[in-house]
């Protein structure tokens, strides 16, 4: 793990927001930011109802979701609903602040910290190609997880991982580094550090929402440390 954390910047102004660089080490030549689905609870009829307007009723009872995990949003679809800005700063943040700071009942962002199995999947069959040799595999003490570990094993091996595990790891990356995946603890997003022609490729896949960036960009604007 040094030379990641010899590679992210740590020395940067909270309240300016969240760099790539943040999470991801200096040096490749593109990444990515890879939004998780998000779903929609049928359960709720008003898409106006927040979660604050039923205070009341979540102290009494638990609300049990009914999501249609086969339609799904995007946050490109949802920002352009409600005229919110498309840009790489956009995160679950953005939709509750348009609804005055408590999030609509309607809608379930995926789980932070823990990236999407489809998507992992969908990951794995391009990174497949850009791989030669073997992956590490890290989970740090604050995962999902909970506590530190490292695995070191086959690209192929990743599904088996997370099965056994039962979340996704901190970080993956290619022995050679070539590659790098990371993900924060407490966000709905992954980023990716690689190759031109590994980001194109990925772009590639329309069923994963995929926004090529920058190491300096801000990917997060509400994002605190």
């Amino acid at each position: 793990m040094k030379w990641i954390q010899a590679g992210i910047e740590m020395d940067f102004e909270p309240k300016n927001g969240m760099p790539v660089s943040r999470l991801i080490p200096r040096g490749y030549e593109s990444y990515a930011k890879i939004f998780q689905p998000i779903f929609r609870d049928h359960a709720v009829k008003d898409e106006s109802e927040t979660f604050e307007d039923c205070r009341d009723v979540y102290e009494k009872d638990t609300h049990q979701l009914e999501i249609d995990v086969k339609k799904k949003f995007t946050y490109k679809s949802l920002a352009k609903k409600y005229n919110i800005p498309y840009t790489p700063e956009i995160s679950d943040d953005s939709f509750i602040r348009y609804f005055g700071g408590s999030l609509a009942r309607y809608i379930v962002f995926s789980d932070e910290g823990n990236l999407d199995k489809e998507i992992v999947g969908l990951l794995h069959g391009v990174l497949q190609r850009f791989t030669k040799g073997k992956c590490y595999f890290y989970y740090d003490r604050i995962s999902s997880l909970g506590e530190e570990r490292l695995y070191y094993g086959t690209l192929k091996e990743l599904k088996t991982l997370i099965k056994k595990t039962g979340c996704s790891p901190t970080y993956w990356w290619s022995e050679d580094r070539t590659w790098i995946v990371g993900m924060d603890y407490d966000v709905e997003f992954s980023l990716l550090g690689g190759s031109q022609k590994l980001v194109d490729a990925l772009m590639k896949i329309k069923s994963v929402e995929i926004m090529e960036v920058e190491n300096s960009t801000i990917i997060h604007k509400d994002h605190l440390y």
